[in-house]
């Protein structure tokens, strides 16, 4: 028999169940009630039940036993320094309207621990500032959990400023090509070496590029880099309004310097983005790109508990393809 958890909050009766099969029924109107979205049976199954490492999820139930929350969770392949765990990813957290104000959110929260091992537990998401708030009411949030922010970087561009970067001469053996299933292996031979540079992050294999990028409803596409004939990279791109989002990219350390990132840039202009915009941790990329002109902007906050390695403090290696939607 699965776990419940019930108490009482302002003298009205609640409990918390995991997810079960059909849960989504319900589940989908008050999602898309309290996110003002469209999303449909097709969109759910993608995001939670075709996660091909799993998902789970704490479910909110008043005095009735009618759904009135949900703290979602996607199951991620991390890799925390020399060995692979299951991570949890906080989704899709709310509480009914009609429920809010009661201090539900830190409710689900707090009782998170009560369905998840304590052990090899490594619990990460991007709260909005309501939803730290609600967080912080847990009692121990603070304590077990860092908080660290987060920015994305842009550069806008006018006509001019695209016909004067695309006559610079590129003066270096690149080759950018479109990934697909035969380069898998190829895939997977990059990441085995990218990730002996890497302490902490989402494993970046073919598997998940597949999923994440390829298979994503959000029409991502994605290029491999190749220096000499010998994969060095990729990056995955979106384009929405006119602005090219750089979903992904991993680069080896050796490879990763101004020409490679200008070739990026360039490749990118050939979609006539009046913007591009980054999200990446690597402190070599990020560096790049500011010396490229390149902007800050604050895009919220970074938590995560570690029951891992408790006295080590964290920035995983993280892009917009670690959000569950850019």
């Amino acid at each position: 028999m699965k776990k419940i958890v019930s108490f009482i909050l302002n003298d009205k009766d609640f409990s918390i169940r995991e997810y079960k099969k059909g849960d989504e029924q319900i589940l989908l109107p008050l999602m898309n009630k309290n996110f003002d979205e469209k999303w449909t049976l097709e969109d759910w199954n993608w995001k939670y039940n075709e996660n091909p490492v799993g998902f789970s999820g704490l479910i909110l139930l008043n005095k009735k036993e009618s759904i009135v929350g949900q703290f979602g969770h996607l199951f991620k392949k991390w890799k925390v320094y020399d060995k692979e765990y299951k991570a949890l990813m906080g989704v899709d957290v709310f509480v009914d309207k009609n429920y809010q104000g009661y201090g539900l959110t830190g409710k689900m929260f707090r009782y998170l621990h009560n369905f998840y091992p304590k052990k090899d537990f490594f619990h990460y998401g991007f709260p909005n500032d309501t939803a730290l708030k609600a967080y912080s009411k847990s009692g121990d949030f603070y304590k077990n959990y860092n908080i660290s922010k987060t920015y994305y970087l842009y550069k806008k561009y006018n006509l001019f400023s695209k016909l004067q970067f695309n006559f610079k001469n590129s003066k270096h053996s690149l080759n950018i090509s479109r990934l697909s299933e035969d380069n898998k292996q190829e895939v997977d031979n990059l990441w085995n070496k990218k990730k002996k540079e890497l302490e902490v992050c989402v494993v970046r294999d073919f598997e998940y590029l597949n999923r994440r990028i390829l298979q994503s409803p959000e029409k991502m596409e994605l290029f491999l880099i190749k220096h000499n004939n010998e994969t060095v990279g990729y990056f995955s791109i979106m384009i929405r309004d006119k602005v090219c989002y750089i979903t992904d990219i991993l680069i080896l350390n050796d490879f990763t310097n101004k020409n490679i990132i200008n070739e990026i840039e360039r490749f990118c202009l050939k979609f006539s983005p009046k913007e591009i915009r980054i999200f990446v941790t690597d402190k070599l990329i990020s560096n790049i790109l500011k010396n490229f002109k390149f902007n800050l902007f604050d895009i919220g906050l970074f938590t995560y508990y570690n029951n891992i390695e408790k006295s080590v403090k964290i920035l995983p290696y993280l892009t917009f393809s670690d959000f569950d939607s850019v």
